[in-house]
């Protein structure tokens, strides 16, 4: 059951899974809480709330060296192998 809007195609916000969460889990692979997140996130945000969010929240912290200084130990490290 799909609540889908016949006009500009988006959701109305609510969750269009016609089978319920552990089915979901068990056939895709992703335990229940992952599918209850997904879930939820499309309940309060509709289908912005499910795109793939890696490259929008980093949780890397930033480099410890600069380019310049990444581009010496580089050219050390290839040096100290060549001399092996």
């Amino acid at each position: 059951m799909s609540r889908m809007s016949a006009a500009d195609g988006r959701s109305s916000g609510c969750w269009p899974a016609a089978r319920p969460p552990p089915s979901i889990a068990q056939s895709t692979g992703y335990n229940r809480g992952w599918i209850g997140q997904i879930a939820r996130r499309f309940n309060a945000q509709g289908s912005a709330g499910v795109v793939k969010r890696q490259r929008t929240t980093s949780w890397r912290a930033p480099r410890m060296l600069s380019a310049q200084q990444q581009e010496e130990l580089r050219a050390a490290h290839e040096a100290s192998v060549r001399s092996m």
